[in-house]
C-alpha cells in the first residue's frame, strides 16, 4: 500500500487490517466500499440503432478465394449519364447550371472576359470572378513541369467557384466556370469535364 495512488482511507483501512493480523486487536475494520445496483442498468432494454447494420455479404462474392464472411455497407453507385452532344458553348454553359444546380455558369476567354453565362449572378460579376479565375490559372501554369491548370477551385466568404480550363483552339484556352452557394462535387466536375472534351472538336 505504498502506492503513491493509494488514497487516505485505503492506508488507514490496511493498517487495521495489519493490527487484527498481529493480534492487536480483534476489531475487523469496516470498509465503507460504494455499492453499484446492476438493476440501474438493465432495467431498461437497450436502445434500438439508429440505423440498420449492413449487410454481411459472403467475402468470396467479391474474391472467390476468399471464405470468410465481413459487413459490407451499402455504397450509393455513381450517377452516370448519357453522352451529351453540344451545338456550341451556349448548351455547355446552360447544361453545366442545369446538372449542377448551382446559381450560375459561364464562359471566359483567355483573358478572362465573358462569352456567354446564364443563371442569377450579374455579368460584370460574374467576368471579375473570370478574370480571377484566369489570373490565378496564369500563375499556376507557370509551375516548372506542371502543364496547364485543368481544373481551378475558389473559395470565397459565401459562395464557391470551379472553373475548368479547356484548350482554345487560337491558343490558351476557354475557362468554364460554375458558381453557387456549394461544392460541386468532384465526380459531377468529372463528367463535365470528360462530355465538354468529348465535344471540343465541334465546339
Amino acid at each position: 500500500m505504498n502506492a503513491r495512488d493509494a488514497s487516505s482511507f485505503d492506508l488507514r483501512f490496511a493498517r487495521g487490517l495489519s493490527k487484527v493480523l498481529s493480534g492487536e486487536t480483534k476489531e475487523t475494520p469496516s470498509a465503507k466500499f460504494t455499492r453499484f445496483s446492476a438493476a440501474r442498468f438493465v432495467t431498461d432494454p437497450p436502445a434500438p440503432l439508429s440505423a440498420p447494420m449492413p449487410a454481411l455479404v459472403p467475402l468470396e462474392t467479391k474474391f472467390p478465394s476468399a471464405s470468410a464472411m465481413i459487413a459490407v455497407a451499402e455504397v450509393a453507385p455513381t450517377v452516370e449519364v448519357e453522352p451529351k452532344v453540344f451545338d456550341d458553348w451556349d448548351a455547355v454553359v446552360d447544361w453545366s447550371l442545369e446538372y449542377t444546380l448551382a446559381e450560375s455558369a459561364f464562359l471566359a476567354d483567355f483573358q478572362g472576359f465573358l462569352i456567354s453565362s446564364t443563371g442569377s449572378w450579374d455579368f460584370d460579376d460574374l467576368e471579375a470572378i473570370g478574370i480571377q479565375l484566369q489570373s490565378t490559372a496564369d500563375r499556376a501554369n507557370q509551375m516548372e513541369g506542371a502543364g496547364y491548370a485543368k481544373t481551378i477551385s475558389l473559395e470565397f466568404h459565401e459562395y464557391f467557384v470551379v472553373g475548368l480550363n479547356f484548350p482554345a483552339p487560337e491558343g490558351g484556352f476557354f475557362t468554364l466556370g460554375i458558381i453557387g452557394s456549394k461544392w460541386v462535387p468532384f465526380e459531377k466536375v468529372d463528367i463535365i469535364a470528360r462530355e465538354v472534351r468529348r465535344n471540343l472538336s465541334s465546339l
